[in-house]
């Protein structure tokens, strides 16, 4: 059996343990299965993800993101990985973070009010601590946790991630344009892929073009608004 390797200080791997029979946590995809895990008798405070060797690319990206300083604040970490076979897999925060009343729900599947200031907060975050575009921006890629009538939003799912290049880096404009655009029930924010030169072959779009799109629709529609009232 491979050794964990550990990327991040906190977790006593040995005594990280699987649930016999337990659930996946959220669909299962392409990009990997999620599952919970017990550690120390607590089952919401971790979660592993196994993604197939064909996908290390998009996990090692994953665990380069998860492992990064202070992600913490604005999206699971990364504590260790490993590869056996051909599955890759990895453990990571539960969203819960360890709290059994926690009540998790995608940007999507919320039915509150959508939580634009925390989310605005958050991506500003994602933004400066890792330096680079999410590059699969949804709303099923974006929690929303409740606790003690609480709300706190999350980003997770890193595979997709890109550095930003210097014209990017500092637009402090781009996440506040990307949150004043998600509507809700609006699942895909109006998806704009990009062709890349992705080993996976997999699509996916530059945040910064999804902005550019949908605030060119918006303009649109407001003149339009404008003129016929």
């Amino acid at each position: 059996m491979e050794q964990w390797h550990v990327v991040r200080r906190g977790i006593d791997m040995s005594k990280v343990k699987r649930l016999p029979r337990s659930r996946v946590i959220g669909t299962k995809s392409r990009n990997g299965v999620v599952r919970p895990l017990s550690y120390m008798g607590n089952t919401h405070l971790l979660v592993s993800k196994e993604v197939p060797l064909r996908r290390k690319t998009a996990f090692m990206r994953e665990v380069t993101v998860g492992s990064i300083k202070n992600i913490g604040v604005c999206g699971p970490r990364v504590y260790a990985w490993r590869i056996v076979g051909n599955k890759c897999e990895y453990v990571m925060d539960n969203l819960a973070r360890g709290h059994a009343d926690a009540r998790v729900k995608t940007l999507y599947q919320y039915k509150g009010p959508k939580p634009w200031k925390q989310l605005y907060k958050v991506l500003l975050d994602f933004y400066r601590i890792t330096g680079g575009f999410h590059g699969d921006l949804h709303s099923n890629n974006i929690a929303v946790i409740t606790r003690n009538g609480k709300i706190s939003v999350q980003v997770y799912d890193y595979g997709t991630w890109h550095p930003f290049s210097p014209r990017v880096t500092g637009n402090k404009i781009m996440p506040y344009l990307m949150a004043a655009r998600m509507k809700p029930g609006n699942k895909n924010i109006g998806y704009a892929y990009e062709p890349t030169n992705n080993k996976e072959n997999q699509l996916y779009r530059r945040n910064i073009n999804v902005l550019n799109s949908n605030a060119i629709r918006a303009f649109k529609r407001f003149n339009a608004s404008s003129t016929s009232g």
